[in-house]
């Protein structure tokens, strides 16, 4: 179990580790120098592995030491002693690279050896370093000023510790008096000792977003500084547990820290970079126009604007100096028909503002999870546009190209975004969230049974909201005819093994403007199986909710379970519906389950089951719900998904009349 240990127990844990650096001491850097902690008490600190069996390696020092000053530049350098303990520790400790910014940061490998036990030195360096680019990749190129350093150890086997220090100075902020910094003390595997020394100016505004029970264990003030240190000891090992909420876990200790700069500076500091990047000559109306002017209406052409540069002009981030955070000119946007995030939402917002509407740029996190207490920039790495609608915005991504206009990705929906205006003053907003009813996918199958069990019928897939990206995507490529057919097949074979699929209708997933449908004509000669001579066999293609192996490992938790339930993870934020409406030979029947419906706080299930005449209707519908739910919530969530889970319908009997 980890834990924060109570201040007794930590004041003497303390006693193994050295006090913070004070205010005046240069940061230890070098393998000559006094390391961060007495090498002899970490080395004691090695385990035995047989109490580790689920664990590869164990750190028995995390530790780090963060030097800030106002301006925004500083230091931070870290040390790593881990404890090999098998041969999978042996591939995690013995390569290991390290990145930063080679435009503004500088690296300092300070030593990386391996050690025995007692502390016998067996490799004092690496046997091979290198510093190397961050790969571009082909699709999406990004270039940037980003540095990797690969170090491989030699020596590393069971039983060996790998020791290193690193240290990043930061010479050249994004932005003046930019801070943010994050430390975790519980990562998942046993450490023995954690400590963090953060070493700031008197009177710096440091501010500090703290996990429960994770308060600085000492503060102490010396020739106009100020070091907060964390430490803990002994955390162990957090096992793994299904829908577990880290976010809202009370025994996973982290801080993160950020300085004084508020949003406004912020936004005035990307002002600074961007206002004089929305003049629109000549040539970009020029090539705009040849696009627009098949609109009548305004609205109309901002319609093709946003697929003009959403779709049109290729992404390449060229994030080299101050290229990283200030965009290019929408001339040299529309002349290289090419941009990145920052390129693309200014060329939008420039010509919006052309065609009558009030546009701005947004920063945010492309993956949400931004800090709103902590401001800062380096929480952002993407921007879009916003085009004021009455009292609220329109958001538009301008790197989603199978997004359609008014919508955004489900990345950042319900997350923090800064909207910035022309005077540098901004707008925090939040971004609209579907509801699982907005995500909805829905598959459909009509067909007819026929005497000699084989199956003709349509198979029709809606997808809404979220889930229509996986469509869209699929069917933004072009299809040869013999690709077609294939994709024909593969869904009619989903339908019924062996089944082939004809007359596949399908939509451009690059068409804002086309409902995210597909539809294909379904052959099976033989669907329905005889079972006995009396009957047949159907199966039919429900998917069931509750897996027995899920169900087992819950079980295992109902009375260990440490984490809270994240509830979006258990259905996730979508609606399922699968329908099946069969027609019979005149005379047959179908022997059908009992309907089952359950409601819980974790989502909806509900299966209908019915014969009418000739026709069988089958239907099991599926939605999520969002939020946290407590730890002992395991046993409602466990009955749930047992219900849900029983109703694991996979065939059905049909029984030919006379």
């Amino acid at each position: 179990m980890r834990r924060a240990l109570p201040v007794t127990t930590l004041a003497a844990a303390l006693l193994l580790l050295p006090g913070p650096r004070l205010a005046g001491q240069a940061p230890v850097v070098g393998p000559a120098g006094d390391p961060s902690v007495r090498d002899d008490t970490i080395y004691a600190l090695t385990v035995d592995p047989a109490d580790h069996p689920e664990e590869s390696s164990v750190l028995l020092l995390d530790d780090g030491i963060l030097v800030q000053e106002a301006d925004g530049t500083g230091s931070r350098t870290y040390r790593s002693v881990a404890q090999v303990l098998n041969r999978d520790g042996i591939d995690a400790w013995a390569e290991h690279t390290f990145g930063y910014d080679g435009g503004r940061e500088r690296f300092r490998l300070n030593w990386a050896r391996v050690v025995a036990p007692d502390g016998t030195v067996i490799s004092s360096e690496p046997i091979h370093q290198q510093v190397m680019d961050v790969p571009v990749p082909e699709q999406s190129p990004v270039y940037t000023d980003l540095k990797r350093v690969r170090i491989s150890m030699g020596g590393v086997e069971p039983g060996t510790i790998v020791d290193f220090s690193y240290t990043v100075e930061t010479v050249d902020p994004v932005m003046p008096r930019e801070f943010f910094a994050s430390w975790r003390m519980t990562t998942g595997g046993t450490v023995r000792r954690s400590r963090y020394v953060v070493d700031v100016p008197k009177g710096y505004d440091l501010r500090m977003v703290e996990s429960p029970g994770t308060e600085p264990t000492s503060v102490e003030e010396s020739g106009g500084r100020v070091v907060r240190q964390w430490a803990a000891a002994d955390l162990e090992r957090v096992e793994p547990e299904a829908f577990a909420d880290a976010a809202h876990a009370d025994f996973l200790h982290h801080v993160e820290l950020g300085g004084p700069n508020s949003w406004s500076d912020i936004g005035a500091w990307y002002n600074g970079l961007a206002k004089d990047r929305y003049d629109v000559g000549d040539d970009v109306m020029a090539a705009a126009r040849v696009v627009l002017d098949s609109a009548d209406t305004a609205e109309g052409k901002l319609r093709l604007l946003h697929r003009w540069i959403a779709q049109d002009f290729r992404y390449i981030s060229i994030s080299l100096g101050a290229g990283g955070y200030q965009p290019r000119t929408p001339a040299e946007v529309v002349q290289t028909l090419s941009g990145d995030c920052k390129d693309k939402a200014t060329l939008f917002v420039a010509l919006a503002r052309k065609l009558g509407f009030d546009a701005y740029p947004v920063l945010l996190s492309s993956s949400g999870g931004v800090e709103e207490a902590l401001p800062s920039v380096r929480q952002f790495d993407h921007a879009i546009a916003a085009v004021r609608r009455g009292e609220g915005w329109l958001f538009l991504d301008l790197t989603a190209d199978i997004v359609p206009f008014g919508s955004i990705p489900p990345n950042y929906q319900g997350e923090f975004g800064l909207v910035v205006f022309d005077d540098g003053s901004v707008e925090e907003v939040t971004f609209p969230e579907n509801t699982p009813a907005d995500n909805l996918s829905e598959t459909t199958v009509t067909a007819e049974i026929h005497a000699d069990g084989s199956l003709t019928g349509w198979y029709d897939e809606l997808n809404l909201g979220a889930t229509q990206y996986r469509l869209r995507g699929a069917l933004s490529q072009e299809f040869s005819k013999n690709d077609l057919q294939r994709v024909a097949d593969a869904v009619a074979s989903s339908v019924i093994e062996g089944a082939v699929g004809d007359s596949l209708q399908v939509f451009d997933g690059r068409d804002f403007d086309a409902e995210p449908r597909l539809r294909v004509w379904v052959r099976a000669q033989r669907a329905a199986r005889r079972n006995g001579s009396s009957g047949y066999v159907l199966p039919v293609p429900l998917t069931t909710l509750g897996s027995p192996t899920l169900l087992a490992q819950l079980e295992r938790e109902r009375e260990t379970r440490r984490y809270p339930i994240d509830v979006g993870e258990v259905v996730g934020p979508f609606t399922s519906v699968t329908r099946l409406e069969l027609t019979l030979p005149a005379g047959w029947t179908a022997e059908l389950p009992e309907s089952v419906h359950a409601d819980s706080r974790f989502g909806s299930y509900a299966s209908e089951y019915t014969q009418e005449g000739r026709v069988v209707r089958l239907e099991r519908r599926v939605s999520g719900r969002e939020g946290t739910a407590p730890k002992e919530a395991i046993g409602e969530l466990i009955d749930w998904l047992r219900v849900a889970s029983a109703d694991d319908v996979g065939f059905i009997a049909l029984r030919p009349g006379g």
